[in-house]
This record gives structure tokens, C-alpha cells and sequence, in this order.
């Protein structure tokens, strides 16, 4: 392993946090999307199908 100097662990942390916060976003995404089309999902099924 070579030396480390204090300019390339400033980047190294930067993209951490950069990747970090992608994969936030990215999961937050995910969820919202799944919760919503099972939503949909449930409002088609109810409108079209369902018979009390």
C-alpha cells in the first residue's frame, strides 16, 4: 500500500459520502416505487374486479 496524502483522503471521503447518499436515494426510490404500484395494484383490483 503507498503513502496517503491529506488531498486524497479528502476525495476518498467525498466520494464515501457521494455513494452513500446514491445508494439512500436509490433505496428511497425503490421503496416508493414497490408502495406505489402496490397501490395501484389494489385500487385496479377493487375497481374492476372486486364484487362485495
Amino acid at each position: 500500500k503507498g503513502p496517503t496524502y491529506t488531498g486524497n483522503k479528502g476525495k476518498s471521503k467525498m466520494a464515501s459520502k457521494s455513494n452513500k447518499k446514491w445508494v439512500r436515494l436509490a433505496t428511497v426510490l425503490a421503496y416508493v416505487l414497490s408502495v406505489s404500484l402496490a397501490a395501484i395494484v389494489l385500487a385496479i383490483y377493487y375497481s374492476l374486479m372486486w364484487n362485495p
